[in-house]
């Protein structure tokens, strides 16, 4: 999905997997070395993740409080390890719900560095760099999720979001946590940093 502004600034959305297809894969080059070429921003939002239904996440609404974060953490650490990245350097991508696991993942990432075989990933920087490359918003619903996501990629990293109009939208809790972070990085997680990616 696309959508333009009055001032030119346009953004598009994907989720986190096509009915179980992988967004690295070679048939969706295509459309990411477009993407990649106008530099425009991407928001990344989960959907089920392959084997919801097999692990039956439906029950208790796994799908959702578990199997979004794993959709999302997925999907971006492919893009890490295959080099998507490195062959999209203008992407903006943005990972919804603060990242997912992400953020809590770097060490593990980072470890994973030392010791993997360098053939078997195609990146050419560090784990930690490409964490620090993409954007995120900042809808953890808890501040201690939200600081610890800053305290990993910087407060620059981050924009404002709420996941208004799904039914576990918190715009309230939104503007709570962000305005309990020092003026600096709540501005620019209010303001600042989405006009810099959206060319505000």
């Amino acid at each position: 999905m696309e959508r333009s502004c009055d001032n030119g600034a346009v953004g598009v959305m994907v989720l986190a997997n096509i009915a179980g297809r992988s967004l690295t894969e070679e048939a969706f080059a295509p459309i990411w070395a477009e993407i990649d070429r106008r530099g425009l921003p991407v928001l990344l939002h989960p959907t089920d993740p392959p084997g919801a239904e097999v692990q039956d996440m439906g029950e208790f609404d796994m799908s959702w409080s578990v199997g979004f974060m794993f959709d999302t953490t997925l999907a971006v650490t492919r893009m890490m390890f295959t080099g998507f990245f490195d062959r999209y350097p203008k992407l903006k991508l943005i990972a919804s719900h603060g990242g997912a696991t992400l953020p809590y993942l770097v060490g593990r990432f980072e470890k994973g560095d030392e010791v993997e075989i360098p053939l078997r990933r195609k990146m050419q920087k560090k784990p930690s760099d490409y964490l620090r490359h993409i954007y995120y918003d900042c809808i953890t619903y808890d501040i201690r999720a939200l600081e610890y996501l800053i305290s990993i990629v910087g407060a620059e990293q981050v924009m404002f979001g709420t996941d208004w109009p799904h039914q576990v939208f918190d715009t309230s809790g939104a503007k709570r946590n962000t305005e309990a972070l020092p003026k600096e990085q709540c501005d620019a997680i209010r303001f600042r940093n989405a006009e810099k990616v959206f060319a505000l």
